[in-house]
């Protein structure tokens, strides 16, 4: 295996970039996972996307980065592997195209069961 450079991404804006049209989140019976539901207004577009999920300290107990999604809807499941979780919690999903530059944001608080 050799030290070969791979070529950084190249990212461009397109021309009717998505924008978060709805964010959804329900916490699980066991209350170690969130089911994140994601909508975008545009599925053709290829944005990068960061969920994060926080507690009430504003401690992230998850996270995750979805390059380059294809499609309007995304369903995911982020784990809770920290004990205790302070409640109530958040998710926050950020949208991107260009490197280091949210485009889209959208912050939603969980409903405690």
């Amino acid at each position: 295996m050799d030290d070969a450079q791979v070529p950084s991404r190249i990212r461009t804006m397109p021309e009717k970039p998505a924008t978060l049209s709805e964010v959804t989140a329900v916490l699980s019976d066991d209350k170690r996972r969130v089911q994140v539901l994601v909508k975008l207004s545009n599925g053709s577009t290829q944005p990068d996307l960061e969920l994060i999920l926080k507690d009430a300290a504003g401690a992230e107990l998850s996270r995750a980065t979805i390059m380059e999604n294809f499609g309007n809807v995304l369903k995911f499941t982020l784990h809770i592997r920290t004990v205790p979780v302070t409640y109530p919690l958040s998710v926050r999903v950020e949208l991107s195209y260009l490197e280091n530059e949210v485009f889209s944001s959208q912050e939603i608080q969980l409903a405690q069961k």
